[in-house]
């Protein structure tokens, strides 16, 4: 993909596992996040100049929609992703699941399970607009954990966390990582 005058060259990478890719800032990393996580050709202008293949689909073949059960990106500004529609923490966990049409008591746990991971059970009942950076950031991470996705993008997720924050988050992950196929890139 040409992201002004620059080339991307993305090769194998095992899956599951944990993989960062690091650049200069302007070198197109948060632009390869959001290819891989669905926005090209919707939300992501330009071309695509070669092929690649991710979780076995060619990138730019799904639109988001159909991408989201499976690929889920928490980008640096938490609030941009908040849906805006939630009156609580659990309601704003609960609005990926909802809208996938699973069952209540299916839903109950997903939000329970990524409440627990990012450390945010005792916001549940907080409304989303009362929150710190980092209590947001950490609600979008929960969010999108409750999607159980196969792979989570994190570009630059842990921005507004505390060192102590993103330890946890890193340690739990990975956790959750072991002997699935969960896997997490961060950029």
């Amino acid at each position: 993909m040409r992201h002004a005058h620059r080339h991307v060259l993305i090769s194998t990478i095992q899956h599951p596992g944990i993989v960062a890719i690091v650049g200069d800032n302007g070198s197109g990393k948060s632009t390869l996040a959001q290819l891989m996580a669905g926005w090209y050709p919707d939300y992501l202008p330009g071309d695509i100049d070669g092929t690649g293949l991710l979780l076995g689909v060619p990138i730019g073949q799904l639109p988001l929609v159909e991408q989201s059960p499976t690929i889920q990106l928490v980008q640096q500004s938490p609030y941009l992703q908040l849906s805006g529609c939630t009156f609580s923490v659990e309601e704003e966990v609960a609005f990926g699941p909802e809208n996938l049409g699973l069952h209540e008591a299916e839903i109950l746990r997903r939000i329970d399970e990524a409440l627990t991971l990012t450390n945010c059970q005792s916001l549940r009942h907080r409304h989303p607009g009362t929150l710190s950076g980092g209590e947001t950031q950490r609600v979008v991470i929960a969010s999108a954990l409750a999607m159980q996705p196969r792979l989570l993008i994190l570009d630059e997720a842990f921005s507004r966390l505390t060192s102590a924050a993103t330890g946890m988050l890193l340690e739990r992950l990975q956790q959750v990582g072991a002997g699935t196929s969960f896997s997490h890139c961060a950029f």
